[in-house]
């Protein structure tokens, strides 16, 4: 294969572990295949600032007039503060890892500059994520010839009525289509009329060696054994009963609004807490990734927050590809499994190696490869 010049289109920002590592990951997939040049476009510059990079002019009058204390609840030290020092460093971590290029417009322009553009893994098709409904992440600013999707996910259960023409129009073009959920590949199947593959969230195509090289263990870390816990949504209570039950075992809370240190944990700090947990609990789909990738015996909860996407095909279909089934627990079982360490890893890194080669010669393919 000759060297390829390559750009790829993630959901932008600094806010979110899984979303900038998933981008590392397929950033590093991409350069072993191509083994050429691969630039993240950056579509949109305003994503590091906490909450007003996503205000509309309702917020803005809201400040403007402190309507109901407005500006107090918005601009409290936590909200703003310690938000930003946590976005800080995960910006420090972009800056350091990923080939970040903010694109001039028009995008028609980046064409010619690299021989092919890869959307995914992250919910890029998700119509409520994207100001352009998903056109720009459907990669319709070049051709068609040069379009690739790796595991992208739409994260619904279906495609709002208003998007689908669109949707099976830009789906028509892809020159090639996988996706990240079984859920993904049925939309596919019913707008299109086309199989496409399901595969791995790069994040898992990289091996524990790979993470473990730029994993960091925190300055405030004692050494003790601990129970790890990362939620997007509400914390469970019963993890505080859970570690009594495991000797009165510490609890370390990823962003915990109540500990500073956690609160601004960095991507590098993420992974090492996650690897070296004797328990991890969380609602989150690449704190589940992490803790199968390193073997580390873990619990995924139904997330519970209004306004939260669900994300019950993405997990069903992870846990289903490695078995791991009961290790999902909801409210009706009161977050709580039958035995939280009885745990069989013995059959995943078979399952591991089977699918990162089908997810090499996807992109051995896609790329123009044999």
């Amino acid at each position: 294969m000759a060297v390829l010049n390559i750009a790829k289109i993630t959901l932008n920002g600094y806010y979110n572990y899984g979303g900038v590592l998933q981008n590392y990951a397929l950033q590093e997939l991409l350069k072993r295949v191509s083994k050429g040049n691969v630039n993240t476009l950056w579509l949109s510059s305003r994503h590091f600032m906490p909450y007003v990079d996503h205000w509309g002019w309702k917020e803005y009058i809201k400040c403007a007039i402190n309507w109901k204390n407005f500006r107090r609840q918005y601009w409290s030290y936590k909200n703003i503060s310690w938000e930003s020092a946590r976005r800080t460093v995960i910006r420090k971590f972009c800056q350091k890892y990923i080939s970040i290029k903010i694109p001039s417009r028009p995008l028609e322009n980046l064409a010619s500059q690299y021989d092919y553009f890869v959307t995914g893994s992250d919910q890029v098709w998700n119509p409520f994520f994207s100001s352009t409904r998903c056109r720009e992440e459907f990669l319709t600013f070049v051709p068609s010839e040069k379009r690739i999707a790796y595991a992208a996910s739409i994260g619904l259960d279906d495609i709002p009525q208003e998007d689908k023409a669109n949707f099976t129009e830009w789906l028509n073009q892809m020159a090639y289509i996988s996706v990240r959920e079984q859920a993904g590949a049925d939309i596919v199947k019913r707008l299109t009329g086309k199989t496409v593959p399901v595969l791995l969230d790069p994040t898992m195509v990289l091996d524990a060696k790979d993470w473990e090289k730029i994993e960091e263990q925190p300055l405030w870390f004692d050494g003790k054994p601990y129970i790890c816990t990362y939620f997007l949504g509400e914390r469970p209570a019963v993890i505080s009963e859970v570690a009594k039950k495991m000797g009165g075992i510490k609890v370390i809370n990823i962003m915990d609004p109540d500990d500073f240190d956690s609160y601004i944990t960095t991507p590098e700090e993420f992974i090492f807490l996650i690897h070296h947990a004797e328990l991890v609990y969380t609602d989150s789909f690449h704190g589940t990734v992490f803790s199968i990738l390193f073997h580390r015996p873990f619990v995924i909860c139904d997330r519970n927050e209004a306004g939260m996407c669900k994300m019950n095909s993405r997990i069903n279909t992870l846990l289903g590809l490695f078995s791991l089934q009961s290790r999902y627990a909801t409210a009706e079982t009161g977050y709580q499994i039958s035995d939280l360490h009885a745990i069989d890893f013995s059959h995943v890194d078979a399952v591991l190696k089977n699918e990162r080669q089908r997810s090499y010669d996807y992109l051995t393919k896609a790329l123009g490869g044999k």
